[in-house]
């Protein structure tokens, strides 16, 4: 990434950090889902040559892996970029001290409204498109099925394999297997 650099402009922190948090432990995946998608919408964005639709894939040790949707690649993208730019903006104006400080707190606070209020916009469509998404995966697949945070099927859980029956001891006489299924009997 450090070749990509000089060529992003403004968005050069973003590369920097990029390149440095996804090299520490113990990364969330879905924080490395959306580090992956905004670092293609930046590449698009500033590098020449790149283009077309943004693909990320999830290759898990156990689980499924494979590509997430592409709904979600583009709303963590979106998102990101919405909130750097707002909080760039809150940062450069910090230094603006002719700003009182409940004047920059308001501003401040007024900016992670929006930002709420464009993740529950979006997390509300993703829903619905989660909702067809399973729906059409199930009509293909002719059963019900569901999809993971990141548009994944989940596996259905295996039926345990059932096991034969547990052979008698030998020791046990006739007279005990007779002593035993007569003793019900006894007792009404």
């Amino acid at each position: 990434m450090k070749g990509l650099v000089p060529h992003l402009g403004e968005q050069a922190a973003i590369w920097r950090i990029s390149s440095q948090v996804a090299c520490i432990p113990g990364f969330e995946l879905h924080q490395c889902v959306i580090l992956a998608a905004y670092t293609l919408f930046q590449a698009k964005e500033y590098v020449a040559g790149c283009g077309g639709n943004s693909q990320v894939v999830v290759l898990r040790n156990k689980g499924v892996s494979g590509f997430v949707d592409s709904e979600i690649v583009n709303a963590a993208a979106d998102a990101v970029q919405f909130t750097d730019r707002e909080l760039g903006e809150l940062a450069l104006n910090s230094g603006w001290h002719s700003v009182s400080r409940i004047n920059f707190q308001n501003w401040g606070e007024e900016i992670i409204r929006w930002i709420g209020e464009m993740r529950e916009h979006q997390r509300l469509d993703l829903r619905k498109h989660r909702a067809r998404a399973e729906k059409m995966a199930g009509f293909m697949a002719g059963k019900s099925v569901k999809l993971d945070q990141l548009g994944l099927l989940i596996p259905p859980k295996r039926k345990a394999k059932l096991s034969p029956p547990k052979e008698r001891k030998a020791s046990q006489s006739l007279g005990e297997i007779r002593r035993r299924t007569a003793e019900p009997s006894t007792q009404q």
